[in-house]
């Protein structure tokens, strides 16, 4: 095939041709560029759903194990708080030896001896009066000291002004002699139990 077009037309021809190519090709990386931008726009939001996903799972699971060690600090802590109360329960039962010797000592008498001194904790239930009409009690549990006291004495009148004495503390309560300790006049053997309230 011979062309016989004018030299000028050729030109435009070409031009055409060149020109139709390039936007073929221009088109062509287009289209690709434009393909290839969707399919990263898809991974991006893909990968971007998975890893809130992750950071969703991750952040319930820190909570699980938060919620978790939270429980057993707090059990750890109930634990611990009910130790402390049994403690603080069982050190305010107590009765010191030395609370009860500082109010005893004083009140004997110079010709008492003693021999025995036995000093045990006990409790008995009480009925304590809520309010002032008495309409309401509650039982409790009232500590005490049972003292038992054995020893001799140089006279019978002593020993009673002993038992007066102690009669008149609000501390030292059923006191009570053995019916021995009034047998002698003299050097008299006794036996004393008492309950020691402080």
């Amino acid at each position: 095939m011979i062309n016989l077009l004018p030299p000028q037309d050729k030109q435009n021809l070409k031009r055409e041709m060149i020109f139709q190519k390039v936007l073929a090709i221009f088109s062509l990386h287009f289209t690709c560029l434009l393909v290839l931008a969707i399919i990263l726009g898809f991974l991006s939001a893909f990968l971007t759903s998975k890893a809130e996903h992750f950071q969703k799972t991750a952040l319930q699971k820190t909570q699980q194990l938060q919620t978790a060690q939270f429980q057993t600090i707090k059990d750890e802590a109930i634990f611990l708080n009910n130790a402390l109360n049994k403690l603080q329960t069982f050190w305010q039962r107590q009765i010191p030896v030395s609370v009860f010797l500082e109010r005893f000592i004083p009140l004997i008498p110079q010709g008492l001896y003693l021999r025995t001194l036995s000093f045990r904790l006990s409790s008995k239930k009480t009925n304590v009066v809520q309010s002032a009409s008495a309409t309401s009690t509650n039982s409790g549990q009232l500590i005490f000291a049972a003292v038992q006291l054995e020893g001799m004495i140089d006279k019978r009148e002593e020993l009673y002004e002993f038992k007066k004495t102690l009669e008149r503390q609000k501390n030292f309560q059923d006191i009570y002699f053995s019916p021995s300790s009034w047998a002698k006049s003299q050097y008299a053997e006794f036996s004393l139990n008492l309950s020691f309230l402080p």
